[in-house]
């Protein structure tokens, strides 16, 4: 083989070589946008459960702030709606905590609620184990008066 049909033959290489780093630099740059496009989907489910649960509570807050700033209601609706309050209060730590405790578990992600009879807890998964349903149910029962039966645990992927 001649000089020139060897120089002609890297330089093709070389060309084929620097285009498919190219195209594996695009295909790859794709595939970490649509995955990226996923968590932020998931992100957003929980981000938007939290700023619905915000929106709702600072609802609940100034009806009992105008309550007990009223001069029309009765010691009483006042002493009741400091009360609900402060319940509130006492309900958004007890759920903040467990949330961060479950994420500490390793869990992306936990959304935890708290109602009269019942406490729910989603969490960031596909699929739960026993060992990790257990986990969580142990953390709920040791932070709060919940028994077993009133807890419910929930996937969200």
């Amino acid at each position: 083989m001649s000089k020139t049909k060897k120089i002609i033959v890297i330089c093709s290489m070389v060309v084929l070589l620097v285009a498919t780093a190219y195209v594996n630099i695009l295909l790859n740059d794709e595939n970490r946008k649509a995955t990226a496009a996923i968590n932020q989907t998931e992100v957003s489910a929980f981000a938007g459960f939290r700023t619905t649960r915000e929106s709702s509570r600072n609802q609940q807050f100034d009806y009992l702030d105008g309550v007990i700033a009223s001069e029309d209601v009765s010691a009483e609706a006042k002493q009741s709606a400091e009360k609900l309050k402060l319940d509130m209060v006492e309900k958004m730590e007890s759920e903040l905590i467990l949330e961060e405790l479950i994420k500490a578990s390793g869990f992306s992600d936990a959304i935890v609620t708290m109602n009269t009879d019942s406490l729910n807890v989603v969490v960031n998964a596909d699929v739960l184990t026993g060992p990790q349903v257990a986990q969580i149910c142990t953390l709920v029962l040791r932070e709060t008066d919940y028994t077993l039966d009133q807890i419910a645990i929930n996937t969200y992927s």
